[in-house]
């Protein structure tokens, strides 16, 4: 499928460049990440699955849904589900271990 000529940037064009500013923005939370836990006493795993969280959407959001196929999208939506329970989980935990 070709670009109507009034567009001056080619649509997958710009999916890339958009897919490298997601990669950047991601690479970036992972540094501070391993920056926090080297300062740390303690593994802050709330920080680390609020970054698989952004990696995993960041795919999603990048997908070529015409070439995925439904073992890759049920992965997917599996691998959120399971890290948005796991984050839920520990913030609630949390949250009530620091009541009286």
């Amino acid at each position: 499928m070709t670009a109507p000529p009034y567009l001056l940037i080619n649509i997958s064009t710009l999916f890339e460049v958009f897919n490298l500013i997601s990669i950047i923005a991601v690479r970036y939370e992972l540094i501070k990440a391993l920056l926090l836990i080297i300062s740390s006493n303690k593994v802050p795993t709330i920080q680390i699955i609020e970054i698989l969280i952004i990696a995993i959407s960041t795919k999603i959001i990048t997908l070529d849904i015409q070439q995925a196929n439904s073992n890759i999208i049920m992965s997917l939506a599996l691998m959120i589900a399971a890290l948005g329970l796991a984050y839920f989980l520990l913030k609630y935990c949390k949250k009530s271990q620091n009541k009286p």
